[in-house]
């Protein structure tokens, strides 16, 4: 193998372990997520917290902003998180 082909690979795996750990986080979040369905229903508390949506973007965005990381790109992944936490919930919500 070439320099460039060790490296390359080096490189690849490094990025293999991080998706690893991301995907992990992401089973994580959305255990936390389920836990806080079951918290709502039971205490009959509505699924959409605008207010507390606004700030996890906002806190996300600035997180982003001090890692000059594309801001675009955290507000389409955290509003996909989101959108997914929702739907966990409302299923939640909805089961007997």
């Amino acid at each position: 193998m070439s320099h460039f082909e060790i490296e390359l690979k080096k490189l690849r795996d490094e990025i293999d372990e991080i998706d690893r750990s991301l995907v992990r986080l992401i089973s994580e979040r959305m255990r936390v997520v389920r836990e806080i369905g079951r918290l709502k229903k039971e205490f009959r508390k509505p699924v959409v917290d605008r207010e507390r949506e606004l700030s996890v973007i906002r806190k996300v965005l600035q997180m982003a902003e001090a890692e000059s990381v594309n801001t675009e790109l955290v507000l389409k992944i955290f509003s996909l998180l989101m959108e997914e936490s929702r739907r966990i919930q409302r299923e939640i919500e909805r089961s007997g």
